[in-house]
């Protein structure tokens, strides 16, 4: 549950476990078994308990002191009371981070569970994260084979799709992590470059020498500074897809705004963000594509995985230290 708002540096001790007895569902709610939770910066951002943020369009509310946290995940229908549901249903979508759950049916979606995938695979790729990805590159940015593709957070779990992805559309990919064994990652996902932000003394400079043409696209996680030196390597008409904003999620400080402002206008670029939520109604012709990039092995399923709910705040901590070389999930029930 949610011990006190987490504002400034992310502390696990803002969550903390209580035993609390689970309602009986209502009409239109399914009783889950919690399989997984999937561990997202939005999370991070949700713990702010301010208004400015997602959490609202997920569950209909604000998130409160007192209240079990919630995020996506999956999960094994124990009863149903909501006519498309029956037990034993496999189910992805916004619940809260306990062992058993009552959510409203509405909120939630089938999982096809497939022999040959792994079924944290609806967390990785067949969820909110491959959505991201595939929007920001195909819907926002428009990308177009030999054009080139930065992306940041390259080494985090939509950033590496969205490098296979771009990759795999014949775009030619620089990606940006922290450290070596991170940029070796990049480079596997089907990166031509991988800079190293933790190294680089001028991340703009070592940005405009690996691209010297100019970037295209840029699909950012980040904003702030990494933005900011993006934004000095555009090409004309570039367009720049914002699918992130980790640096603002840590609020303290030295918190970086966009100074480069005059080359959007003087180089005619395009910013804009978006939710992969509201592109939903896409979703089957998505997946379809991620299923055929997974296949042939131009996309990769890569997951670090935690036991038990008890470790769920604590993995939310490795988004921010960059200790993670994987999609961070918590198995949370027997599968």
């Amino acid at each position: 549950m949610i011990d006190r708002h987490a504002r400034g540096a992310y502390s696990p001790d803002v969550l903390r476990l209580e035993r609390r007895a689970v309602p009986a569902p209502e009409d239109g709610d399914l009783l889950i078994e919690v399989l997984y939770l999937s561990i997202d910066p939005t999370n991070r951002n949700w713990l702010k308990l301010e208004t400015a943020n997602t959490v609202r369009e997920k569950i209909g509310r604000d998130l409160r002191i007192g209240d079990a946290m919630v995020g996506e995940g999956l999960g094994n229908v124990l009863r149903s009371r909501h006519p498309d549901f029956i037990e034993g249903d496999v189910v992805a979508g916004v619940m809260e981070w306990q062992e058993t759950a009552v959510v409203p049916g509405a909120r939630m979606r089938h999982v096809d569970v497939a022999e040959d995938e792994p079924l944290t695979a609806h967390l990785t790729i067949y969820s909110h994260i491959g959505m991201a990805a595939m929007v920001g590159l195909y819907e926002i940015a428009k990308i177009q084979p030999g054009e080139t593709v930065l992306v940041s957070a390259a080494g985090g779990a939509t950033g590496r799709l969205a490098v296979g992805i771009a990759a795999a559309h014949g775009c030619r990919v620089i990606g940006i992590a922290g450290g070596p064994d991170k940029c070796t990652d990049v480079l596997r996902a089907g990166a031509s470059a991988a800079i190293d932000y933790k190294s680089e003394d001028d991340l703009a400079a070592g940005i405009r020498a690996a691209a010297p043409e100019g970037v295209d696209v840029y699909f950012d996680g980040v904003g702030g500074a990494t933005l900011d030196a993006a934004l000095s390597a555009m090409s004309r008409h570039g367009r720049v897809a914002i699918c992130g904003v980790m640096s603002d999620y840590e609020e303290g400080p030295h918190r970086v705004g966009i100074r480069n402002m005059f080359l959007v206008l003087i180089r005619e670029l395009k910013i804009e963000g978006y939710l992969a939520g509201s592109h939903w109604h896409r979703r089957g012709d998505y997946f379809a594509k991620l299923r055929q990039l997974l296949r042939s092995g131009q996309i990769e399923h890569r997951i670090e995985e935690s036991v038990g709910l008890e470790s769920a705040a604590n993995q939310l901590s490795k988004l921010f230290t960059g200790d993670n070389r994987g999609k961070l999930v918590v198995r949370v029930g027997r599968t």
